[in-house]
């Protein structure tokens, strides 16, 4: 087997996996063992909670970097037991992605949350339209909390469901408060968030680069 995001060839040892016939692991071991767990809270107003998978260090950024800017798409696969946690929710929820820009989607032909969602099988709705093709990751951290308006509704529909909003990371929460704001105006009951990602700040002095 092929690790997909170092590309080295490893052996594929018998495992209770293989025997039951579920999915290989598309990361070999090491790059497995490279994502750290994400241990911390994040409280962020108006949302009711956010549940983050893993610290977003050097590890993670490669890996989203492959993913994202080379357009590895067969990586979405390599966090579908971490999105397969929204399953118990998908009947009584509505699962929105972030959305990326349309000139972000067209340049990367595809959108990349969505692809996260998909390779886990989880079904979604999109309710917001990115306005802007801003990069926040670009900017500094107070350029970022002094954003607005950065989505639009894409319809009138009074929602009715709780909402669970998706994105693979999150830094100062402008993006996810914004959405949530946004989702509340139009009538939604619950608000709050599943994230692939969060930087750790100051740790060993370093802080590692988010996006939202």
């Amino acid at each position: 087997m092929i690790c997909y995001l170092c590309l080295k060839k490893r052996e594929t040892s018998l495992s209770w996996r293989r025997l039951f016939r579920l999915r290989e692991d598309v990361l070999c071991d090491e790059c497995r063992q490279s994502l750290v767990p994400y241990d911390g809270k994040l409280t962020l107003s108006p949302l009711r909670d956010v549940i983050i998978c893993y610290e977003y260090d050097e590890s993670m950024s490669h890996l989203l970097y492959t993913y994202k800017k080379i357009g590895h798409v067969a990586l979405a696969e390599a966090f579908i037991s971490d999105f397969k946690r929204l399953a118990p929710l998908v009947r009584t929820h509505d699962i929105v992605p972030i959305p990326a820009h349309s000139t972000d989607v067209e340049r990367r032909k595809f959108a990349h949350v969505d692809e996260l969602l998909r390779a886990a099988g989880i079904p979604y709705r999109h309710l917001l339209r990115k306005r802007h093709s801003i990069q926040l990751s670009a900017m500094e951290r107070h350029e970022r909390l002094k954003q607005r308006h950065l989505f639009e509704s894409i319809s009138s529909e009074r929602l009715t469901r709780p909402i669970v909003l998706v994105d693979d990371v999150v830094t100062t929460g402008t993006t996810l408060r914004q959405a949530a704001a946004l989702l509340y105006e139009r009538g939604a009951p619950d608000v709050r968030a599943f994230v692939l990602s969060r930087p750790i700040h100051n740790r060993r002095g370093n802080r590692a680069n988010g996006r939202n």
